[in-house]
């Protein structure tokens, strides 16, 4: 019940989301990053946003944009905006429990609605997303791993073998207690 109530719930946010955007339209074209997901009420996941995407997450009300990718950042890509950018350098073969604290807090703290991305939206994105569901909604180890592998996601298993291994094995109220620190 608790995974048909919230999916609802995500459609509905999505649903209300594009409605807002169809009445701004007719004076920017909207175009999303790829691989873009609901994940929570305020929080979204996606691949890299060019500077027309940026824009367009500007004009559509987000606030806030979290950067997973080791040797990019998005200082181009929103020279244009007000967006507040976060910027958390992870390596998908290498996910360690400081890089998913830091991410996880800036997702705390971030205005909301806040976007995070990385290359392709899969790997990096999927870990710290999964990490999420862990600590701030309770969910199960089985059921983020399960999220995790959904097609549409694009998780590279085969690369990025290490990434199931991480959530099967973090201790969660470790990172929780870390999170929830300041």
């Amino acid at each position: 019940m608790h995974k048909f109530v919230r999916g609802i719930f995500f459609r509905i946010n999505f649903f209300l989301l594009i409605l807002f955007v169809s009445g701004h339209a007719y004076s920017l074209p909207l175009v999303l990053p790829e691989n873009f997901h609901p994940v929570a009420p305020g929080i979204f996941r996606s691949a890299q946003p060019d500077e027309l995407m940026m824009n367009n997450l500007t004009s559509i009300g987000f606030k806030s944009v979290l950067n997973l990718r080791q040797w990019h950042d998005d200082t181009d890509e929103t020279k244009n905006t007000y967006l507040e950018l976060g910027r958390v350098p992870m390596d998908a073969a290498n996910i360690t429990d400081e890089k998913i604290i830091e991410a996880l807090k800036f997702i705390k703290n971030a205005n909301k609605p806040v976007l995070i991305h990385c290359w392709h939206g899969s790997d990096r994105t999927g870990v710290v997303v999964a990490m999420y569901r862990l600590v701030f909604e309770g969910v199960s180890k089985e059921e983020v791993i399960k999220e995790l592998k959904i097609p549409e996601y694009g998780y590279h298993k085969i690369i990025y073998a290490n990434i199931e291994r991480y959530l099967d094995e973090v201790d969660v109220e470790q990172i929780k207690k870390a999170v929830f620190s300041d």
